[in-house]
């Protein structure tokens, strides 16, 4: 798991309590944005993931425009969480 942290140049792990299991997150923004979302746009994602993936690029880019924070902004992220994964048609 330490190599993730190498490999990405950010992020923490984290054990989880009374669990033989860890958890790999990246908490700011900035290094999603600069460091993770580029290697993903390089390399060909399949079926619906895809999808997925670019929902998940209009929901950074209302965050970076800081539109989240009006009610509107909020709503359009809601809609776009709600049809991502099973959500989805």
């Amino acid at each position: 798991m330490q190599n993730l942290i190498l490999f990405w140049g950010c992020g923490k792990i984290f054990k989880r309590s009374n669990e033989d299991k860890v958890d790999f997150t990246i908490n700011k923004f900035e290094h999603l944005v600069e460091k993770v979302i580029p290697v993903f746009k390089s390399i060909p994602i399949q079926g619906v993931k895809d999808k997925d993936f670019l929902d998940f690029l209009n929901a950074v880019e209302i965050i970076k425009a800081k539109e989240h924070l009006t009610s509107k902004g909020l709503n359009e992220l809601h809609k776009i969480k709600q049809g991502m994964n099973r959500g989805r048609e």
